[in-house]
């Protein structure tokens, strides 16, 4: 979980408590409690989960691994585009092709469109947008926040910010 309300103690406590909820030997380790684990029964027996807590912002974040699934709250907030692409230009890039975003908080009457790289598939009653081009889908993301957010950096003025 990205968010920069994790430098303050008040969200963590709040996460650590509702995690609790679900498993009562949830454990946290790390620099500042960071790392948060505990096991959930999603009806095939107790499965770990480790749960990583990073206050960076959401705009500048680099996960460290390619992405094969993104639970998406944040993303483009004005107008028709808010349904269309629920991922930052940097999140998207470190997507996989056949990767999956859910984002509750998006209108689903808009389905995606391979017109921006990714499909609206419905999976046990929730709907899922995979990526089916992700070089289409950073194009899209990138466009899309910039007209939403126009003070948000496109990930291409975000990359030679860092490499200069």
């Amino acid at each position: 979980m990205v968010d920069l309300e994790f430098q303050g103690g008040d969200l963590k406590d709040r996460l650590l408590e509702s995690v609790r909820e679900y498993d009562g030997d949830t454990k946290t380790e790390g620099e500042n409690d960071s790392v948060i684990r505990f096991s959930v029964d999603v009806g095939n027996g107790k499965e770990a989960i480790t749960l990583h807590l990073d206050s960076s912002d959401a705009v500048e974040y680099q996960p460290a691994q390619p992405l094969g699934f993104v639970l998406e709250y944040l993303g483009p907030t004005q107008g028709y585009s808010k349904s269309r692409v629920p991922v930052l230009p940097n999140i998207a890039n470190s997507l996989i092709e056949d990767g999956l975003v859910l984002n509750p908080g998006y209108p689903h009457e808009h389905s995606y469109s391979p017109e921006i790289g990714m499909n609206d598939v419905e999976r046990d009653g929730f709907h899922l947008y995979q990526v089916t081009d992700r070089g289409r889908m950073i194009a899209s993301a990138s466009e899309i926040t910039k007209s939403a957010h126009p003070s948000l950096a496109t990930l291409q003025e975000i990359a030679a910010t860092h490499s200069k």
